[in-house]
């Protein structure tokens, strides 16, 4: 590294020289022509230091001219547009003379010290400009993407061509070493990856008369190093109960020169490496280091470059893996981390153990001191490391060059450590991770998470559990707070099984800004500040931005916040929801591990706007969920109580500080906050924490982690989770819902909890929003069938309803046991378990509405895999339409190839997308892909099919289109059929039977208007199969995007919602209508199964028998229900075999 900051000083004989040459400034414009950009540096990592010791991008201007030329006025930029983005001071540049400006973005433009620019170098390529006072442009250069610490300029100086150098000369002339193009790194004549069987690897280079150089052990290859002979460093080893002290070995980085095929094979048989040195002396807790039970397994990593000339390539690595059932050795995805043993374990700098400082500053064996190597933070300590990321198939999916630091705060101590992963230039010609690693990870307005700028390979905290919090924080992800996704993998380090880890979200300022769609620059952030905060508490912004949280904590203290105008400002201040959630979450977990000081933070805009998010409202993220849900704190422990007791109370682990609670405990003297709080505690009660719910995601996660949890305990003599673990946790969360309903009534002085039922005259036709949650099967916890609803909520709180009809419908009513309401949003203060009913009617105007819709982009389908059947991803129906393939092949997906399989296909069309389908996004090329059904689609007198199923429970007048293509080798034709019973398979009474497949997309629409039997049928399907002289090949397909299903809503049909388990729908009731009814209701019984019914039974919402009918003289009757009460109705029909339950409304 080089310090090249010395100041720009006027000396006397500047000045001499400067007013001498100012008398040959009469022909400026031809001189200002000598002035050029020279030499660039757009990704600096160590290499230069600046006047504040920072790495930053340069730009280097020479003057190659005989006069000296005043740069006042003339400017930099990055922007043609904007010629004068920064302008330089007063200051010649002598003849001959180079001046290096940092393009730092800092903005200094003091002539006395170094110039930085107000703009940085894009690492990935961009213009730069030179201009004169006059707007001329005397300078322009492409920059390319140029590796770290090289740069790139001219040669000869000024006015030669443009070359890269390993050896950048800022203020110096460059010399004739550069290369006109960069070395391009050797290839693998097979891919990374899984092999079943020892493999022969072959590297082979573009680059004539180079040198193909190798490392085995994980370093990057270098010529200094070759056969051994690099600079040798230490790693400290112990192992405990069988060495009485430590031993410092030295190792070196070993370099080969590639000369003939790599003979590579499973090294799992030979001596642990890696995993035998010791990585923490710490003790306490049980969690101490101890070698591994068993060897680990272990594959072979290379890593690979060109030489030539003195220059040396970008690298090429390569993680090969063996196991003779290589699809099935590891049932998670698999992150290879790759990096020199001496970044990792260095005695010296290694960042994965104590180092040496930690016998320096007095540890020893058995004696631990807090200094190591694995507490320091920042920059200083981030190291380079190659990340490649295999699926399950072992397929490799992500590949790239990252830098790596340790994460987290106790946990560093721990054996196996979290690490924390940095997308940068100065590492990638990528500054970022595009990648989705989490599938489940979504921004704020619903879209992929895509890319990330961090991520952290989490090892599990204090407790080294690889299980609680990342179940925690997906039983709590319905939460208006800021969480983790997880995706659990496993780990390998230069090859060799690391153990088990969760690829995680890191919550900071790039996350927020990604999530959010705000500039990270315009953003606050605080690390857990409590009482009026300190400026040390500013992780993102500048230390005066406390005051931002200082007013809002002031004001919430010194005023009467039971005054509604007062609380009004809160609320312009403070997002009360996510706030809200942030307490109810740290309180039902239990997590103690909280004091009122840790694992939470604020953030918002600084600058505010009308976009989403930038309103300047406080909202929070938590995280560190370890300690939930443990035997220290169980589900009958009162954790309430330490978030508002006056003094900092509470029986376990108080806050100690009443500061710490102020703010919930002020915000609670308001009504609608405090009512607000118990209800949205309920909601959450109701569902996101229902036991059947969480139950399932910790079942869920336990079975992803369990083919691996055996081999994770022999490699660190620890139990990442275990059976016990799991039941412990399913057990608290069926337990805590009755002790935390008990304590909110404790606290707040409450009666009792009460029944809420809420129900709807069709689930089809609208919703119900109680409180804060939406009643239907897309909220979690809500089941598939959402009504009738049943809630607890607690009395004399008022609960919130709002009746929210869906399109093509409207509110009506409310019943709510004898009483009526028309007011869409009602509050009921419960007085006793109550029942409510929300009544829709169709709308006066009725259109054709979309059914159903399937498109297919790089989210809902999965690639490169064969795919039997696809989800609609819109229904309207509550019977969710499915896209089968039927194959030929006679084994499915096949053993090898692709002939014969439907998949995934990069062919997007704009033809038939429906917005409403996809949530209301525009159609969006780059997104969206479709579906393929490869030949051969008919072999051996069988056929393939595509098959539709497509419920039309309550519409009529069906129509199915699609865009549909062929390759030139695809089937000529698609041939329609259709069931109405899903046996028997027709074309009758179709207009159209087949369709002619065109190599172009078309809209394709199958008209089934006439046939009565498509309507109203949870049963109807459509099929394709497939004809022409090419379906018995291998080559070929025919291909299918933006399916869509359209109809008309029927007004008179009524679903039967059986109200127990033991009433079986039977077979006698054809048709219940009209349906809400007014004044009578008509039924028509099928054939005469009339005759075999004892009684019919009139139930009202209260279960009370309001009619009895014993005798059925026909098989239509008519019932006046005039005198009913408005509400929803049971009619219940009573057989020696069966019962038979439909409802009916009366409006």
């Amino acid at each position: 590294m080089e310090n090249i900051y010395e100041p720009l000083l006027f000396t006397k004989m500047h000045k001499f020289l400067f007013f001498c040459t100012l008398l040959f400034f009469i022909n400026f414009g031809v001189k200002s022509q000598q002035i050029t950009i020279n030499e660039v540096m757009s990704s600096n990592d160590g290499s230069f230091y600046d006047d504040d010791n920072d790495d930053e991008d340069w730009i280097e201007l020479y003057n190659y001219g005989e006069s000296a030329i005043n740069l006042g006025g003339f400017s930099l930029t990055d922007d043609k547009d904007e010629t004068d983005k920064w302008e330089f001071p007063d200051f010649t540049l002598q003849p001959g003379a180079y001046l290096l400006i940092w393009a730092s973005g800092k903005n200094k433009k003091d002539s006395m010290s170094p110039l930085h620019t107000n703009f940085s170098i894009s690492a990935d390529g961009e213009a730069l400009y030179l201009f004169t006072p006059d707007n001329e442009e005397i300078s322009k250069i492409d920059v390319p993407p140029v590796p770290t610490n090289y740069s790139y300029g001219r040669f000869p100086n000024g006015t030669g061509d443009w070359y890269f150098y390993n050896s950048p000369s800022p203020k110096k002339s460059n010399g004739e070493n550069g290369q006109s193009n960069l070395l391009s790194p050797p290839t693998f004549s097979t891919p990374p990856g899984w092999y079943s069987q020892p493999t022969t690897i072959e590297l082979t280079s573009s680059v004539p008369e180079a040198m193909i150089l190798y490392t085995l052990d994980g370093s990057i290859p270098d010529i200094n190093n070759l056969d051994g002979e690099g600079i040798p460093f230490l790693i400290n080893y112990f192992h405990f109960g069988e060495w009485n002290e430590s031993k410092n070995i030295s190792r070196r980085n070993t370099t080969y020169v590639y000369t003939t095929p790599l003979q590579l094979s499973d090294k799992t048989s030979k001596d642990n490496d890696l995993s035998d040195i010791i990585t923490t002396y710490r003790t306490d807790f049980g969690h101490g280091w101890k070698r591994p039970q068993e060897n680990v397994f272990k594959g072979q990593v290379i890593r690979t470059a060109t030489y030539k000339d003195g220059n040396i390539s970008p690298v090429n690595t390569g993680s090969f893996l063996f196991h003779p059932d290589k699809n099935n050795r590891y049932e998670l995805p698999i992150i290879s981390l790759v990096s020199s043993q001496e970044n990792l374990f260095g005695h010296e700098e290694g960042i994965y153990v104590q180092g040496k400082e930690y016998f320096d500053a007095g540890g020893t064996e058995h004696s631990y001191v807090s200094v190591a190597n694995y507490y320091h933070r920042g920059k200083d300590w981030e190291k380079q490391v190659h990340l490649e990321f295999f699926l399950k198939n072992g397929k490799l999916d992500f590949s790239q060059n990252l830098g790596t630091r340790i994460h987290g705060g106790g946990s560093r101590s721990k054996p196996m450590k979290s690490l924390r992963l940095y997308g940068r230039n100065e590492y990638d010609s990528d500054n970022e991770m595009a990648y989705t690693f989490l599938p489940e990870a979504s921004d704020a307005f619903g879209n992929t998470m895509e890319s990330y700028k961090h991520l952290l390979l989490r090892a599990g905290g204090d407790y080294m559990d690889i299980y609680t919090d990342a179940v925690s924080q997906k039983i709590m992800s319905p939460a208006k707070v800021d969480l983790q996704d997880s995706r659990p993998s496993i780990l390998l380090l230069n090859g060799e099984f690391w153990g088990i880890i969760n690829l995680r979200e890191r919550l900071n300022d790039h996350h927020i800004s990604r999530k959010y769609h705000v500039k990270d620059d315009n953003l606050i952030i605080l690390n857990a500040p409590w009482g009026n905060g300190s400026e040390s508490q500013v992780e993102t912004g500048e230390p005066s931005d406390i005051s931002y949280y200082r007013n809002l904590y002031q004001f919430a203290i010194d005023k009467d916040l039971s005054q509604e105008t007062n609380y009004s400002y809160i609320e312009e201040h403070l997002d009360v929801l996510s706030y809200v959630d942030y307490n109810i979450m740290f309180i039902y977990m239990n997590n103690t591990d909280w004091d009122g000081e840790k694992h939470f933070r604020y953030w918002r805009t600084k600058e505010t706007s009308s976009k989403p998010y930038e309103d300047g409202k406080w909202r929070l993220m938590i995280w560190d969920f370890d300690a939930s849900a443990r035997y220290q704190a169980p589900a009958s422990y009162d954790f309430l109580d330490n978030f508002i007791h006056p003094e900092g109370g509470g029986e376990f682990r108080p806050t100690g500080d009443p500061e710490k609670t102020a703010l919930l405990r002020s915000l609670l003297t308001n009504a609608s906050f405090r009512n607000l709080f118990i209800n949205r505690f309920a909601d959450h009660i109701n569902t996101t924490f229902h036991p059947d719910r969480t139950a399932r995601i910790i079942q869920e996660r336990y079975q992803e982690l369990q083919p691996h949890l055996e081999e994770h305990f022999k490699r660190w003599n620890h139990h990442g989770t275990n059976e016990d673990r799991k039941n412990e946790l399913i057990t608290y969360f069926k337990e805590r819902p009755n002790y935390q309903r008990k304590h909110i009534e404790d606290h707040f002085n409450i009666e009792e909890d009460l029944k809420l039922t809420l129900d709807v005259s069709n689930p089809n036709h609208g919703f119900i929003k109680c409180n804060t949650i939406d009643i239907k099967p897309s909220t979690p916890g809500i089941p598939d069938q959402s009504y009738p609803w049943n809630g607890t909520y607690f009395k004399n709180i008022p609960v919130t309803l709002e009746a929210k009809p869906m399109e093509g419908f409207e509110f009506h009513h409310w019943a709510v046991g004898e009483e009526r309401y028309n007011d869409p949003t009602i509050t009921l203060s419960l007085e006793e378990n109550t029942k409510a009913l929300a009544v829709f009617t169709p709308t006066e105007e009725q259109s054709q509405r979309l059914i159903h819709f399937w498109h297919f982009d790089k989210d809902n389908v999965e690639n490169d895999v064969a795919l039997t059947q696809i989800e609609a991803s819109y229904s309207l129906t509550g019977s969710n339409a499915v896209l089968h393939f039927q194959p030929v092949i006679p084994y499915y997906p096949p053993p090898s190839g692709t002939a014969g399989i439907m998949d995934r296909v990069n062919d997007p069309t704009p033809i038939n997308y429906r917005e409403k389908g996809n949530r209301g996004k525009p159609y969006l090329s780059n997104q969206m892909r479709g579906i393929r059904t490869r030949n051969p689609l008919v072999m051996s007198g069988k056929e393939a099919f595509l098959v539709f199923e497509i419920p039309t429970n309550n519409f009529k007048d069906i129509i199915l289109s699609m865009a549909i293509s062929r390759t030139g080798s695809g089937p000529e034709k698609a041939l329609i059929e259709y069931t109405m019973d899903g046996e028997e398979w027709i074309s009758d009474q179709l207009e159209t039977k087949e369709i002619l497949l065109e190599e172009d997309f078309k809209l394709v629409s199958m008209d089934f208007t006439s046939i009565l039997g498509a309507n109203n049928n949870k049963d109807f399907k459509v099929r394709l199969k497939f004809s022409g002289p090419t379906v018995f090949g291998d080559a070929g397909n025919a291909r299918f995007n933006n399916v869509s299903v359209d109809g008309y809503l029927i007004e008179d049909v009524i679903t039967d919602l059986p109200s127990n388990p033991e009433e079986t729908p039977g077979n006698y009731l054809e048709k219940i209508y009209p349906n809400p009814t007014n004044d009578k209701l008509n039924l028509k019984f099928k054939g005469d199964s009339h005759s075999n019914i004892r009684y019919m039974e009139i139930i009202n919402s209260n279960g009370n028998i309001i009619n009895k009918i014993d005798n059925i003289p026909s098989n239509q009757i008519t019932i006046s229900t005039s005198a009913f009460p408005t509400g929803l109705y049971t009619l219940k029909i009573v057989t020696n075999q069966k019962i038979e339950i439909s409802k009916f409304i009366k409006l």
